[in-house]
């Protein structure tokens, strides 16, 4: 009888859940090591705490607090933590050969700069100044390749390791330091110290910072906890930034190691926001073409080989996820024998809609190459000079059109923010309204503007603009197609002037004044 088959399912299940209600599972600790001390360059795991977000997960966090000597790759990789933060060096680790799995990067952009006592507005004018005082390895390879990307040989700096710090910038003992754009600056201004920021993102090295990672046997050990981990961590720094007030004073309570005034935390709180820019980019989000970029540097630098497929290095969010939560449920159900048939038909039922759904994936797949295929023969014999590129305006593709025409060849470009090298400062502010409006989807401008080329001409392009199919895991990604009208606009011009000059002298020629002249 049919009828009866719902009402036996439900009971069934709330049966399950009543037993389920009297089971208390154990939370599962683990620990973050930090990269440096308390501050509020940690807000997001300060606010999942207290929050309640980290135990709403099953897990009980410990924060190990970070300083000098402490490195967080190794204190991962020993065991002595499950999670670390690290900066986009965390890359040069994993082609290296050490098991690192990184998880997101919390900032988008790196706080790390060079503060210059004085007025010196760029790294060639820094060259001969005096000592560049810079952490020690491989810490600081963004600033040194701001240099090298300016054409200036490092042979030529003056390097050294500044135990004062700010004090030493401030005695004049180094022209210059490694600082926080988050930290340092605030000091400077309150003893009233004329300085200079010199940001590599400036000058093409637009870094990642604060990654979160695990290390990979862990998270093939414990996906769950991994996946529960990042989920509350999001949720934490989501909280942090919209409620930073809170979250400074929970500093002030809890976490105020160093002993920063609230001013102090509230300026560190206003910079790191618009490094991670939650209102554009969505939180942790991670770009494969920059992150190829960044690992490209390290190798340049020999800090690391070449060739290694950066795949495993990507945590994949989805892997392992739902069947993995379903085996606490199992094992009740196989002690309650009248649950078993209601559970293996849920089962059963699953694995035919995973294999429907595996052959529909298989297909799409299938039609994406093929897509894909024809895309790039289109693109690569385009007359047009075109790219691609996505969040932040960084550049994903680049045909060979656009070598021609800019001057820039494409492994130049990969990575880069294109407002960088390619829009004349004249109509930056024009220009990034318009195409941030692109990306949100709600515009298709079709523009006429300036464009600088590599050797320094400045040239009058048309384009035309429109989004590529959203493809799962890459985010939006919008074409760019480019047509060089210099000429046709000069053309266009002197053929305006000299029919000026026509109706000028047609005038003058039908004037009363030459006819009298001619009587």
């Amino acid at each position: 009888m049919r009828w009866h088959r719902r009402p036996i399912q439900r009971g069934l299940w709330l049966l399950c859940g009543l037993l389920l209600s009297q089971l208390t599972w154990a939370t599962t600790p683990v620990s973050l090591q930090l990269r440096w001390l308390h501050q509020f360059q940690f807000a997001g795991y300060y606010a999942a705490i207290h929050k309640g977000f980290y135990a709403q997960e099953g897990l009980e966090v410990t924060l190990k607090q970070g300083g000098v000597g402490i490195e967080p790759v190794t204190e991962v990789l020993s065991g002595r933590a499950q999670f670390g933060v690290s900066n986009a060096g965390l890359i040069a680790d994993y082609l290296n050969g050490r098991s690192v799995l990184m998880l997101a990067p919390i900032f988008q952009h790196s706080p790390n700069v060079l503060l210059v006592r004085g007025d010196v507005a760029t790294p060639a004018e820094l060259a001969d100044a005096g000592p560049i005082a810079l952490m020690g390895g491989d810490q600081d390879i963004d600033l040194k390749a701001m240099f090298v990307n300016e054409g200036i040989p490092l042979q030529r700096l003056a390097f050294t390791e500044a135990g004062g710090h700010l004090d030493d910038l401030v005695n004049g003992k180094v022209k210059a330091i490694h600082a926080y754009l988050s930290n340092e600056p605030f000091e400077l201004e309150l003893r009233g110290v004329p300085y200079s920021v010199l940001k590599p993102q400036t000058y093409g090295m637009d870094f990642y910072s604060d990654v979160l990672f695990t290390e990979q046997d862990y998270a093939k050990a414990h996906p769950e906890v991994v996946a529960a981990f990042r989920r509350a961590s999001f949720r934490g720094w989501q909280y942090a930034l919209q409620h930073s007030d809170e979250i400074i004073t929970l500093i002030e309570q809890h976490y105020n190691s160093q002993g920063k005034t609230r001013a102090h935390l509230q300026f560190e709180a206003s910079i790191i926001k618009k490094l991670i820019q939650p209102e554009l980019i969505e939180l942790g989000h991670s770009n494969i073409g920059r992150w190829q970029f960044i690992a490209n540097t390290f190798v340049s630098f020999g800090l690391a080989p070449a060739n290694k497929k950066l795949e495993p290095f990507f945590y994949q969010p989805d892997k392992n996820r739902d069947w993995a939560l379903l085996y606490p449920y199992l094992l009740v159900s196989a002690v309650v024998l009248l649950l078993l048939a209601s559970v293996v038909w849920y089962i059963h039922r699953i694995n035919r809609r995973l294999r429907l759904a595996l052959q529909q994936q298989s297909v799409v797949e299938t039609r994406l190459r093929e897509s894909e295929l024809r895309y790039r023969v289109f693109f690569e014999t385009a007359p047009s000079a075109g790219l691609v590129w996505t969040e932040g305006f960084v550049v994903t593709d680049w045909n060979h059109r656009a070598e021609e025409m800019f001057g820039w060849k494409r492994s130049q470009v990969i990575g880069r923010n294109f407002f960088e090298f390619l829009i004349p400062e004249s109509v930056k502010s024009q220009l990034q309204p318009e195409l941030e409006g692109l990306l949100q989807r709600n515009i298709r401008p079709h523009a006429i503007n300036e464009v600088q080329t590599e050797d320094g001409r400045v040239i009058v392009c048309e384009w035309f603009n429109d989004w590529l199919p959203d493809v799962p895991g890459k985010g939006y990604e919008v074409i760019s197609l480019a047509i060089d009208i210099t000429q046709r606009l000069q053309i266009e011009q002197a053929l305006q002037r000299s029919e000026r000059r026509y109706r000028m002298l047609t005038r003058c020629a039908t004037s009363p004044a030459v006819q009298g002249g001619e009587g």
